[in-house]
């Protein structure tokens, strides 16, 4: 067909080039492009099917010129054998003419032609760099004027800017989704971060694990220090009873295995007898060194579902791995802490603890009666007290990570006491010192600590 109008159409393909670069949404896009090549193209009808994505599902989204709605008919590329699934399946262009069937149609085609009185009509394909996802029919059944090769010609370059919208629509959709994932994560995270109690935790991460990956159950298994043994510690929307019965221990021993997160079909045997097939999703977890553990979620497909972004349960996996490492990093700490304070209350030696400058920041009560000089409130260098190059030696081999610990005898002179001061009595002093580095957090201040024993007769 020659165009009564080349500069209309040349217009039409600017504006909407124009248009899927704006911030029209997708529906508008779409019926605009569709109306320009039903007025600028002279036809009839329009209708646009798209792949619905991750499916095999082929939907009706839009249509013009016809008072028969596409919006919400659905092909499957599998099941239905039609025009419209043959064009993605194969990504070619068919026609349909009137009193002509190269044996391509399918009674399907037959009853729809004959009820949509089509006769004379395209089917041009919708490619991105995903491939064909969709196809665009056109129709000039009406006014039977012919469909030439440089009308399928323009017909394609219209497809195209389809594609674009596709495309631009897809990534848009994407980005979104993935500002959405990470805005959950940092919910999830805070929340795990605010728990204070290893139980709530461990029932929070199965909790949002679910929610998160669109399961319907799930359970969160460790090794507890059983060996290589796993138990249930926490379960959501199920028991640990019922997460036995399944046919599992394959999959588990392979996921913690090879570290990878497997999704599989198992079977779960009721005592009855009777079977049923579920999908069963497994994250292994590494918390710490040594503690493994596996996070795993039910789902009643047998295959990933398309909402599933394995990518996202990753990250979640490893947010779970070092919400309750923290919890039982910190909890030791406690412990620590719990216990130095119980021995630096009864120890018999004079205890003291420096930072790394060595200024002294905490004493015991046997450090007062040791060295008297010390007022609760007194923070000094510790040379003030002790001094010798074996002690500074000793110093500098721990503060510097060279050895652990470090244990020497060293002479000290004191000065007699004068007025009302308490400290040690004049003369010579032998102390056994023990000088040692203490465990501190990430970060923090890499403090010693130093143990004093006097070993004067």
């Amino acid at each position: 067909m020659i165009y009564k109008d080349t500069k209309q159409v040349l217009t039409a393909l600017h504006q909407i080039s124009r248009l899927t670069m704006t911030g029209m949404s997708w529906e508008e896009l779409a019926r605009t492009i569709l109306e320009t090549v039903s007025e600028a193209l002279s036809y009839d009808r329009v209708a646009l099917y798209l792949l619905r994505e991750g499916t095999s599902l082929l939907e009706g989204v839009i249509n013009v010129g016809c008072q028969v709605s596409v919006k919400g008919l659905k092909y499957d590329l599998e099941r239905d054998d039609c025009v419209e699934t043959r064009v993605v399946r194969s990504g070619e262009i068919i026609q349909i003419q009137k009193d002509v069937d190269d044996g391509l149609f399918s009674d399907l085609d037959k009853r729809r032609n004959a009820a949509l009185k089509r006769s004379n009509c395209v089917l041009v394909p919708v490619i991105t760099d995903q491939g064909v996802v969709g196809t665009m029919l056109a129709d000039r059944s009406f006014r039977q004027e012919e469909i030439s090769d440089e009308d399928i010609e323009i017909l394609e370059i219209f497809c195209n800017q389809i594609g674009i919208g596709v495309e631009n629509r897809r990534l848009n959709t994407h980005k979104q989704r993935q500002i959405n994932d990470l805005f959950k994560l940092q919910q999830i995270s805070r929340q795990m971060s605010d728990v204070k109690d290893m139980g709530d935790l461990q029932q929070l991460v199965v909790s949002r694990g679910v929610r998160l990956g669109g399961a319907q159950a799930g359970w969160l298994l460790l090794n507890e220090g059983h060996g290589d043994k796993l138990v249930s510690v926490s379960e959501f929307a199920a028991s640990a009873e019922d997460f036995w019965a399944f046919d599992i221990k394959k999959q588990l021993r392979e996921s913690l295995v090879t570290s990878q997160v497997l999704f599989r079909p198992v079977q779960k045997i009721s005592a009855e007898g009777d079977s049923q097939e579920v999908g069963i999703l497994s994250l292994p977890l590494l918390i710490g060194k040594r503690q493994q553990g596996v996070l795993m979620l039910l789902y009643r497909e047998l295959t990933p579902p398309v909402s599933l972004n394995f990518d996202l349960m990753k990250i979640f996996a490893g947010q779970a791995d070092k919400a309750m490492e923290r919890f039982i990093f910190n909890r030791t700490l406690i412990e620590d802490r719990d216990f130095r304070e119980s021995i630096l209350k009864s120890s018999p030696n004079a205890i003291i603890t420096l930072n790394s400058a060595l200024q002294i920041t905490s004493y015991n009560r046997m450090s007062e009666e040791f060295f008297g000089s010390l007022e609760p409130d007194w923070q000094g260098s510790i040379f003030a007290l002790l001094d010798s190059p074996s002690f500074r030696r000793a110093l500098g081999e721990v503060a510097g990570r060279q050895q652990s610990s470090v244990q020497i005898e060293m002479c000290q002179t004191f000065a007699a006491p004068c007025g009302n001061c308490d400290s040690v009595g004049g003369g010579e002093k032998i102390f056994f010192v023990n000088v040692a580095s203490l465990g501190v957090a990430p970060g923090e201040d890499r403090g010693l600590l130093v143990l004093v024993q006097d070993q004067t007769e």
